[in-house]
């Protein structure tokens, strides 16, 4: 009971000092809240990608187009393509191999470059080729060849909303 009188003591004591501090504080809480710009739409950047594809394989095309489709493509020389992504120039780099697509289709786990810079458009970059590879691989399943007409089907199941 001691302690709690002292404080309270104390406190009555710099009642007058404590006022002051919050007051300022409140005051220059609500300049700041005032001059904060107001955003009412939020939308998020559209990745900085460098795309290379050396499949010639229509999967790999609809990829290419996929990513065309939610990113922004970015052109850089072959030798500067790492700095670049280092220096946050750009957000990923997808290189599409030769084969890339008869290894896929086979169910075999191919190898492909994807490389981030670690931020959230690198994530969202990675997301979105994790998410068209999963769903050719669920439309192969099925057996059924997968022709331009099947290929269309997946790309614009993506696009779909779940509820």
């Amino acid at each position: 009971m001691t302690v709690f009188k002292n404080v309270l003591k104390l406190l009555k004591h710099n009642i007058k000092t404590i006022g002051m501090y919050v007051a300022i504080y409140l005051v220059i809480a609500m300049i700041a809240i005032q001059s904060a710009p107001v955003s009412t739409t939020q939308s998020l950047d559209r990745p900085m990608i460098y795309l290379e594809n050396w499949d010639d394989h229509p999967v790999a095309q609809k990829l290419v187009d996929y990513l065309e489709e939610s990113n922004q493509v970015i052109d850089v020389a072959i030798d500067m393509v790492e700095d670049s992504l280092f220096h946050r120039e750009i957000h990923a780099i997808v290189v599409i191999p030769e084969g890339f697509s008869e290894e896929l289709l086979a169910g075999a786990q191919p190898q492909m470059v994807l490389k981030t810079n670690g931020d959230l458009n690198g994530s969202y970059v990675e997301n979105n080729v994790s998410l068209f590879l999963n769903t050719i691989r669920a439309f192969a399943l099925t057996g059924d060849e997968l022709d331009d007409e099947l290929l269309s089907e997946a790309v614009s199941a993506l696009d779909q909303q779940v509820p």
